[in-house]
């Protein structure tokens, strides 16, 4: 760069600053033959959190139940949507609503499997031990009197 390029760019900068926009440049076009990006209607926040984010970070807390997990599942997803579409805030507590509530409800599953799997294992040890039993037969062998001996 010259000299005076440097000073129309200082000059500009301090023009722009002030509030004076007829020294700022436009734009750059995008160039031929590439698409122009789709222009996005900017989002109306209306600084209120988004009521559904609220209640599924409350929900995802209560931890009262599995249908309250769902619950917050549920209007986790309705919040992000409501978000993404109106820019309320309120994006990091639906985001967590639904973090929590899908690792309760993961660990409700996993819970529930283990209790499964362990009356599995006692029922097939208690079977096991049983079926020992009545293989026995006659106690006589055993050296035992026989109850109907008495």
């Amino acid at each position: 760069m010259t000299k005076s390029e440097i000073k129309k760019t200082k000059v500009e900068t301090i023009d722009s600053a002030a509030g004076d926009t007829t020294a700022a440049t436009p734009p750059a076009a995008a160039a031929p033959g590439t698409p122009a990006a789709p222009a996005k209607p900017a989002p109306k926040a209306t600084g209120h959190t988004n009521p559904l984010a609220i209640a599924s970070f409350v929900l995802s807390l209560s931890g009262l139940s599995i249908l309250g997990q769902i619950a917050g599942i549920i209007t986790g997803h309705m919040a992000l949507k409501q978000i993404k579409a109106t820019g309320d805030p309120g994006h990091g507590l639906a985001k967590w609503g639904l973090i929590i509530s899908y690792v309760v409800v993961g660990l409700a599953v996993l819970g529930l499997v283990f209790f499964i799997a362990l009356w599995a294992i006692m029922l097939v040890t208690l079977g096991a031990t049983f079926s020992q039993f009545s293989d026995m037969g006659d106690f006589s062998q055993y050296g035992m009197m026989d109850y109907e001996s008495f």
